[in-house]
This record gives structure tokens, sequence and C-alpha cells, in this order.
């Protein structure tokens, strides 16, 4: 899918939480090892049987604290968040992200109005200004090796800037940057994977390239139906390819 501009809702994608503190286990999750002979896209599909029998790892998820007076409360309701990793001889890593949301809240197009003048003028028009959309992101580091600590949970910084990895519902998927809050740009790369509504909610495939062992990674999940959005959401803590 080709990447649009970047998205407003990934905004502030991480806050809070450090690295795992020095002395302390880190939160591996480890990749199966996939022939490069698996086709892209059938790896990139979630409900592809190459994902079978890939040991998923439990995210443990944290709320972001209120962004706005106005804004939505932390009800304390978590979801349920499994990663699952697959990892090709060539060292390109897939990113299976798999979480429950009783509803589908999906990006709304902007719908041209009729009005009066000339019509180039008049832009399409935003529909449901109080309604945003499910979405998910993966968060890496742009140099892929060990780190500890790894970049600021909070977009990365100016020395150790971050490679995200986003996908919205009835929007697809964004290949981002940043050095820090406020400064995601768009890569110009077009983002890569693969998302499906399941019984219970989504199951999202991300691309995210070379991401050899002791990588830092990271996730973040809005629920549109919860009026997530920019730096209103679920994350996890920094964890760790395996």
């Amino acid at each position: 899918m080709t990447a649009r501009k970047p998205a407003i809702a990934v905004v502030g994608l991480i806050l809070g939480l450090p690295w795992v503190a020095g002395g302390q286990e880190a939160l591996v999750i480890r990749p199966k090892a996939l022939g490069d002979q698996v086709q892209a896209k059938d790896v990139q599909n979630p409900a592809h049987g190459v994902w079978r029998g890939v040991t998923g790892f439990r995210l443990h998820l944290n709320r972001t604290p209120p962004m706005y007076t106005s804004g939505p409360r932390d009800d304390g309701a978590r979801p349920t968040a499994t990663v699952r990793l697959l990892r090709r001889g060539s060292g390109e890593t897939f990113v299976r992200l798999e979480w429950t949301d009783a509803t589908a809240q999906q990006l709304r197009p902007g719908q041209r109005l009729p009005d009066v003048g000339e019509e180039h003028v008049y832009h399409a028009q935003t529909e449901g200004t109080a309604d945003f959309a499910d979405a998910a992101c993966v968060m890496l580091p742009q140099q892929r090796q060990a780190a500890s600590p790894g970049p600021s949970i909070t977009m990365g910084d100016k020395t150790t800037p971050v490679d995200l990895y986003y996908w919205r519902a009835g929007g697809g998927f964004q290949v981002l940057k940043a050095s820090g809050i406020s400064t995601i740009t768009d890569t110009g790369t077009a983002g890569s994977g693969g998302a499906v509504r399941t019984k219970t909610g989504w199951s999202v495939v991300f691309s995210v390239g070379n991401a050899p062992a002791r990588t830092p990674i990271t996730f973040a999940i809005w629920d549109g139906a919860k009026q997530h959005r920019d730096g209103i959401k679920y994350f996890s803590l920094w964890c760790e390819v395996g």
C-alpha cells in the first residue's frame, strides 16, 4: 500500500516509561526463522498458515495520562495484545500484532459538498470530526542494533532517531520517522503489511525491515471508540527482538 502523509494520530506515540533498568531481564520477543522462498505477500496476510506455530508474546499495555482537560478519561480497561515475529534468512522481519477491540472504527474519507463558487476552491470536507479510527504502530530505532538504554520512548531524540510503522483502519500503512516529540515526518517510503478484522478485534502484520537480535521494539494501539487519537492510546514497554 502507498504511504500517505503523516497522520496526526501518531504525534506523541509513547509517553512515560523507560527502557528495562540495568541488571533486569529484558522483555524478549523471539522470532521464528522463515525461509526466503516464502512470498512476502503471504507473510503479510495475518491469516496465512505461515503464522501457525509462531510463539506469541503477551504485551503489558499502559494508558497515557489525560492529554486534554476535556479529553477521554482512562476507564481502567486494557485490550489483550499479542505479538509474533517472523524473520527471513536475509534479516527481513515481520511483526504480527493482535489485540481485542469490540468495535471496528475506520477512517471516514472526506466528502466534497455542494457549494457556490469555483469548484477547485472547495476541498473534501471532513465528516464525523468527533470520530476516530482504530490504529496501531510499531516503533524501532533507525540504527538496528543492541541498545541499552534504548532510544527515548517519547519518539526518540536527535542522537537516536526512530522509525514508525503505522497502520490506521481505513487508511492503510505508513512509514514515518521521528527524532523527538512533534518531529514526525513522512519517509516517502510506501508502508507494507496486511490487516484483518477478527472475531475479537484486529490482526495486523507490519513489514519492518531488518531487526537483528537485541534491537529495541515497542508498540502502541489506539481505540477509536474510546476517542483515542494523538498521544491518547495504549502503549507497551520497550521490548527486545530475540
